[in-house]
């Protein structure tokens, strides 16, 4: 994955909470209930090239190896990035293209873990959720030990299907794979301050701020903190006037 995606910020019903609504490439529109989720990238650049870039190394490999999967995983990967761009008929065209190139993927690789993640996003884009959702299933028998495609699946299953106990399930799932994942944090925050369970919402977040403070997840968690401070300790805002 070439970058982080550009994010969408929603106000959720419940105490102005703010959330982050972003799946690894391409900016998420599905979520149905108080908020949206926070995804996370599954595979990272790891020259730090931008999208443009991206695709013509991607190209370019793939002009010397028709074959070489990792080029067009990545090429699917560049377009999924370019998908923010408001336009929407550009964004419409650079989907189908991401999803031409997992596609060609997958009809190579069936098991192709990060392609299945990563088309599951697109579709959820396309609001063809029980696809997505077969997407992750598959993606967490085949990678057990990544806790990536679990907080993808949490995230749905929460946001779209509204089943609070199976998504927390895959997301304590992923972090007990990975106790250091900042979005599995904020996400699990985000399902406890919908059930105003806002003192274990509060350790979720403030988690997330000891793990990656600077980051889009944490960023955010500091701004939920704050909002629900006055929920937890009504008597601080009084004292600061």
């Amino acid at each position: 994955m070439t970058s982080m995606p550009s994010s969408v910020l929603r106000m959720a019903v419940l105490a102005g909470l703010l959330v982050l609504s972003a799946c690894a490439s391409t900016t998420g529109s599905g979520a149905s209930s108080p908020g949206a989720k926070k995804a996370t990238g599954t595979n990272p650049s790891a020259k730090g090239l931008s999208a443009g870039a991206e695709i013509a190394e991607a190209r370019a490999r793939l002009k010397s190896d028709p074959n070489d999967l990792e080029a067009l995983f990545r090429l699917g990967v560049a377009w999924q990035d370019t998908a923010s761009t408001p336009n929407i008929t550009a964004s419409q065209a650079f989907r189908d293209s991401a999803m031409a190139a997992f596609d060609a993927v997958l009809e190579k690789d069936a098991d192709h873990v990060k392609a299945l993640v990563h088309r599951g996003l697109l579709l959820e884009d396309l609001n063809r959720h029980d696809e997505a959702l077969a997407q992750y299933q598959r993606a967490t028998v085949l990678a057990p030990g990544d806790p990536l495609p679990f907080i993808d699946l949490g995230s749905l299953l929460y946001f779209h299907f509204h089943k609070t106990y199976e998504a927390k399930e895959a997301l304590v799932h992923a972090l007990e794979i990975d106790n250091e994942n900042p979005d599995a944090h904020f996400n699990l925050g985000v399902l406890f301050a919908d059930a105003n369970l806002y003192n274990e919402a509060r350790a979720e977040w403030e988690r997330v701020l000891e793990i990656d403070p600077s980051g889009p997840a944490g960023k955010l968690a500091q701004e939920n903190l704050a909002r629900i401070l006055p929920v937890l300790e009504p008597d601080a805002g009084a004292g600061a006037e």
